[in-house]
């Protein structure tokens, strides 16, 4: 969904600005190709043919790329990409000794630029050559090539609307069918510190869950461990976890037969190499993941998640920790300094008023990932 908002939120934002180009554009080309002809003849048409066929060449290639993006790029916003790119990284270019490659690479882009003009140019010195006439005169050169650029721009904004468009029209579809769609249950209950341990078992009801021992008592499952859990020291536990399985697609299971405890107030690490389910099994705990089985035990409903990539709203810091929720500010001046936020504050514009930017552009990774912690923490 995030993904589906990052490309509705554009057009939004920015009040359908690229919407109203896309008809304001038709008309700007057919009046600009109406006053070149006076100048060039039927060799107006060339500044529209030399587009389209790169964008004919074009299309095939970027529909294997994915059609869920939708997205693909002119030779201008290509080329100013590159060049972006390769300035960012300049002293690694020097070091590694690729200037010579990236200059022709820059220059080869930069050709497919002028590549309008001069087969406009080209042909209409055909033209001029076939009808034996001389009529077009320097001064007239500036005024059409201004003319040629008039075409290539809306041109240019065609080619790079319409897959915006048409991918933010896909995602507000998306969202519009996940905003409509039927909440999940929970189905989870907790009871109150003196209910016994089985009636406060959360059980996931998955397509492998074994329900025939729901009723069952914990010490009858096992009674090795039965001691422990019906002791008092079974309130000081915040997750129980019995013979879970979790995983995103029904057939296939990240997390198998998984059983273990975590304190309450204790420190826990998950370790593992890359892709083994450390995420998944964190999800699983959360009841956030598709296809689940087997007894999760929790002694609190509210449990804050922390993801790896931190996420901002495009507000204040202090709105991306509070949430807009009401202000216990004992609390939150605890939350600053423990996420060592103060002195950050203290280097910013309007402190914990300071606007984050889009997606916490105006701060460094760290301090995102501060601000995302202390909102974990405030909640």
């Amino acid at each position: 969904m995030a993904e589906c908002v990052d490309h509705v939120s554009p057009w939004v934002m920015l009040g359908f600005e690229g919407l109203h180009e896309l008809w304001a554009s038709i008309a700007q080309i057919a009046i600009a190709i109406y006053v070149l002809a006076s100048y060039m003849s039927w060799a107006c048409v060339a500044p529209v043919i030399v587009p389209i066929v790169r964008v004919a060449v074009t299309v095939p290639v970027t529909q294997r790329i994915g059609f869920a993006q939708g997205t693909w790029n002119a030779a201008v916003e290509k080329r100013v990409n590159v060049t972006s790119a390769v300035l960012s990284i300049l002293k690694q270019v020097r070091i590694l000794g690729i200037g010579d490659y990236t200059s022709s690479l820059l220059q080869r882009l930069r050709g497919t630029i002028v590549l309008g003009p001069f087969v406009t140019f080209a042909l209409y010195a055909v033209i001029l050559r076939i009808n034996d006439d001389s009529n077009f005169t320097a001064s007239k050169a500036p005024t059409s090539l201004s003319l040629i650029n008039l075409i290539a721009a809306p041109i240019s904004e065609q080619v790079q609307s319409l897959p915006s468009f048409t991918s933010g029209l896909s995602s507000l579809s998306l969202i519009e069918s996940f905003v409509s769609s039927t909440t999940s249950s929970d189905g989870r209950k907790l009871q109150d510190g003196k209910s016994s341990l089985n009636t406060r078992c959360i059980y996931l009801r998955g397509p492998e869950a074994d329900h025939s021992i729901e009723d069952q008592e914990l010490s009858e499952l096992e009674p090795s461990i039965s001691s422990y859990y019906t002791s008092q020291r079974t309130l000081e536990n915040s997750f129980i976890v019995r013979q879970a399985k979790f995983g995103w697609k029904a057939d296939s299971n990240v997390i198998n037969s998984c059983n273990f405890e975590i304190q309450d107030g204790a420190l826990t690490v998950i370790m593992g190499p890359v892709g083994c389910g450390k995420s998944t099994l964190l999800y699983g705990l959360l009841n956030a993941v598709r296809y689940n089985s087997g007894q999760v035990w929790l002694k609190h409903r509210n449990v804050s998640h922390y993801e790896q990539t931190p996420w901002l709203v495009s507000r204040s810091i202090h709105h991306n920790i509070t949430c807009g929720t009401a202000l216990d500010q004992h609390w939150y001046d605890e939350i600053l300094d423990a996420c060592a936020l103060v002195q950050d504050l203290e280097h910013l514009s309007g402190r914990d008023m300071h606007e984050v930017g889009n997606e916490g552009s105006s701060l460094s990774g760290g301090q995102r990932q501060c601000i995302t912690l202390a909102r974990a923490v405030y909640a």
